[in-house]
């Protein structure tokens, strides 16, 4: 039954399967195994930033973006919500869930106050885990359910792609824009 599942999860979700924006995401993610896909980043991210200096955590890469530990700080803002919402999908419930301001997320974290970049990829890689683990789990009909995210009609299936294509386009920002990995 595993190998049922991986299939359905690894086929590229529908453009009617998720709001239009998450394209550029979806798009960024490799045409495989979308668990392998989801096991490979936590070691990606951590080859990109787990060596980091406490002054190259803070490095923006032009004035008013956000810094390295903030980047961070947002994938794991968003690996709790997007992994929220593929569970919340799955399990077929109907009550829609709201969008998310990724910038009044980050004004509201305070990451350089109460958090630390090593802390940060530590609970992006616990995180994965455990997600991963979840995803996994689904029983396979599970991948096509549907519900309503941020008005807009999801399958369970593009918001595990989405959330491995949203980490695939950060650390590509890291790569290009930051340096880092070279």
């Amino acid at each position: 039954m595993e190998a049922k599942a991986a299939s359905l999860w690894s086929q590229k979700p529908a453009a009617d399967e998720h709001h239009p924006q998450h394209q550029q995401y979806i798009d960024q993610v490799p045409a495989e195994d979308i668990f392998a896909t989801l096991g490979k980043q936590s070691g990606e991210l951590a080859t990109l930033v787990g060596g980091l200096s406490a002054e190259q955590w803070k490095q923006r890469y032009a004035p008013g973006k956000w810094n390295v530990l903030e980047v961070v700080g947002h994938l794991v803002d968003g690996e709790r919500i997007q992994s929220f919402r593929a569970m919340h999908v799955a399990r077929g419930d109907q009550n829609a869930i709201p969008g998310w301001d990724e910038n009044e997320y980050m004004v509201q974290s305070r990451f350089a106050e109460f958090q630390t970049g090593p802390a940060l990829l530590d609970q992006f890689t616990y995180l994965r885990a455990a997600n991963l683990g979840q995803f996994k789990g689904l029983p396979p009909e599970t991948a096509m359910r549907r519900g309503t995210v941020n008005q807009v009609s999801l399958t369970a299936r593009a918001a595990v792609w989405v959330l491995a294509g949203h980490t695939q386009h950060h650390m590509r920002i890291l790569r290009e824009r930051y340096g880092l990995g070279k």
